[in-house]
């Protein structure tokens, strides 16, 4: 059996002392009624109804989708069936009915499951940045010294729908198996295969090939008592080329490279960071503060930049990621002048240029997409500092100005007066994060930064239907599924060892002080109490003292080098799939334990079934004659929950 246990530092998830904790196996929710209401119809007070058509289209970034070959080849055979996308064959360019019976019965999980006789009966939306707002809303009114009877008892009632329902699903969690994917293993428009089709793209890059892990997670609570859930999860995945899975992938390998180098940072900095805004007095920040950008090109500019890019200059695209650049290099310079920081100062950031959106994949619509770290190095000091993350309205119409005039520099020429009068769009998001406690969302946030373009064909397919009569161009249909979206880094992000050896030497020494501090700790407690101690405390001592002396020898005789290995080793070791993927699913938890005023302090994950293919996974549910299966739609703004039940008769799994 394998076990996971938290790993990620300075979390709520560290594991606070918690230890030997007896633990309920009754669900918080006793009852046997499953939640039926969306937040969105209880906070708005409407009735739930029938399963909506989607209404959003946002892009959701798998945590688990490693392993993914270049090239998948419809002859590839295995033991044991898998899941498997057909699509629609490419030989035709019309196709018929029939060309989809594959695609419907094996294009993503639900589908698989209905086909294995487990029918649909219910779907909730979590959204989980919502619920946590309100209930920090809700918590801050209700914490007022002011606050008459009539107001309190509003507030309650709010909370108490939370709590509710919060209650309910848990409950329901308790009781069933729940599966965590992300939304492209869920369901995959039909749409997109006709999209393929047209294309003259083989259903060979619509192959998917799924591996479950399953077993029991239990998590402790901050009030002493502990939860058991049934969790699956995706733990290995081949995809074709171009099924959506495969998109995700390119941008789930980046996102793991640029975060390494993000949490060594913030190891090796941890009580480094120096900020002025205190009164101008100088304090010491622990975290790295992460924020999204994107900085969008008027709909002129798009066209043009495409048109040459079409022609074979990539001159204008080139231009238009350098101002992209700039804008975000001066945006953080007012930032740091706001503050009295003042050097040679180099900031750190990545930018991918996207060249369509989510809403109309079918035209030109480039925009920057920025993942901007809010700390800056000083080359003339050797200091690190931090930058305020909290933006003001101010700020943000700085941006818009920085934005539109670097724009207008590069290619004022080329648009028109009408838009030049106009307001150039920016987002800045509506929060931040802070590493190395948010590494999910980080996570996520490059994740999507850094995909393959083509999956916005996907998001468009979720709520509109595939007419080619309305496509002008095809050439830039077949441009964005060939993009690469290369993700560049500027400043320190370029090469963090070569910057962090320029101004770290000092955490040698201090390594050196604690390491040597601990070790005359222990042997005075062990001349002092040796002969007190049981055989196996004192052999544990003698293990550590051993061992710290091994990383005092190895500190002293490689410096600054062993540090930053040790601290690569960590990041890489947190951002392993399974990590990742549990730690998501204890976020999603920790919002529903918020709501009841509880927080989840360490988890274990105990691993029963390890890369199963998908046939096997169905079998296993038939065969432990579980009630339902709760599936985890991840879209990571939000969590769609799917329930599905089996057949009465037990049904033949296929």
């Amino acid at each position: 059996m394998v076990i996971y246990t938290s790993k990620f530092k300075n979390s709520l998830l560290d594991g606070l002392g918690v230890g030997h904790l007896s633990y309920d196996d009754q669900p918080i929710l006793c009852n046997e009624v499953h939640p039926t209401l969306t937040l969105d119809t209880f906070i708005s007070g409407g009735s739930s109804g029938s399963r909506p058509r989607p209404r959003w289209v946002y892009l959701d970034i798998s945590t688990t989708n490693e392993g993914i070959s270049e090239e998948f080849s419809s002859n590839t055979e295995s033991k044991s069936p898998l899941l498997k996308v057909c699509g629609v064959s490419s030989k035709s360019s019309e196709g018929d009915g029939s060309s989809f019976i594959w695609f419907d019965k094996y294009r993503s999980v639900i589908s698989r499951l209905e086909h294995s006789g487990f029918v649909e009966v219910e779907r909730t939306v979590l959204k989980l940045r919502k619920i946590s707002k309100e209930l920090r809303s809700i918590n801050k009114q209700l914490s007022r010294l002011f606050l008459d009877d009539r107001e309190r008892a509003k507030l309650l009632s709010r909370k108490r729908k939370y709590l509710d329902f919060a209650r309910a699903l848990i409950g329901s969690i308790s009781k069933s198996l729940t599966l965590y994917a992300d939304r492209f293993f869920v369901e995959v428009p039909q749409d997109y295969a006709k999209l393929i089709q047209k294309l003259g793209f083989s259903s060979d890059t619509l192959l998917l090939h799924l591996f479950v892990n399953s077993g029991v997670l239990e998590v402790f609570l901050d009030d002493n008592s502990s939860h058991k859930f049934r969790i699956a999860y995706i733990s290995k995945v081949h995809a074709g080329k171009y099924h959506p899975v495969k998109g995700i992938s390119k941008g789930s390998q980046e996102a793991k490279r640029v975060l390494r180098d993000l949490l060594v940072l913030s190891e090796l900095l941890e009580g480094s960071l120096v900020s002025y805004r205190s009164g101008g007095v100088e304090t010491i920040h622990h975290l790295i503060p992460v924020r999204h950008f994107v900085l969008t090109a008027p709909k002129e500019l798009s066209f043009s930049i495409w048109a040459s890019l079409k022609k074979g200059d990539s001159s204008l695209f080139r231009a238009f990621k350098d101002a992209g650049a700039k804008a975000i290099k001066e945006f953080l310079s007012y930032l740091a002048s706001k503050e009295h920081i003042s050097g040679n100062l180099l900031f750190g950031f990545t930018i991918n240029v996207h060249v369509t959106g989510d809403k109309n994949p079918f035209e030109p619509h480039f925009h920057i997409d920025a993942i901007v770290t809010f700390i800056c190095y000083d080359k003339s000091s050797t200091k690190w500092f931090r930058l305020n993350p909290l933006l003001s309205e101010s700020d943000l119409k700085k941006l818009r100005d920085i934005w539109k005039n670097v724009l207008l520099s590069y290619f004022g020429e080329l648009l028109s007066e009408d838009t030049k009068s106009k307001d150039f769009d920016v987002w800045a998001g509506d929060n931040y994060y802070s590493l190395p406690l948010d590494v999910p969302q980080v996570f996520f946030e490059l994740k999507y930064a850094s995909r393959k373009l083509f999956v916005n064909f996907v998001n468009y397919f979720e709520q509109s239907n595939f007419d080619e009569s309305s496509v002008s161009d095809w050439d830039f249909v077949r441009f964005v599924f060939e993009y690469s979206n290369r993700t560049e880094r500027y400043g320190f992000l370029t090469n963090i060892k070569r910057y962090l050896s320029m101004s770290c030497s000092h955490l040698v020494e201090k390594r050196v002080q604690e390491l040597e501090e601990f070790i005359s700790r222990i042997e005075f407690d062990l001349s002092v109490n040796g002969n007190k101690m049981s055989d196996s405390l004192k052999r544990a001592l003698l293990e550590r003292l051993e061992y710290l002396k091994d990383e005092l020898s190895e500190l002293k005789e490689r410096g600054f080098e062993y540090l930053f290995e040790r601290a690569l080793e960590k990041a890489e070791e947190l951002l392993s799939n399974d990590n990742l993927t549990l730690e998501r699913v204890i976020h999603i938890l920790e919002t529903l334990f918020t709501a009841l005023g509880k927080s989840i302090v360490n988890y274990n994950f105990y691993v029963e079934l390890e890369d199963v293919s998908f046939r096997e996974f169905v079998d296993y549910l038939y065969d432990n004659h579980l009630s339902d299966v709760l599936v985890f739609s991840d879209r990571h703004r939000s969590i769609t929950i799917i329930r599905l039940i089996p057949p009465p008769d037990g049904g033949v799994p296929v």
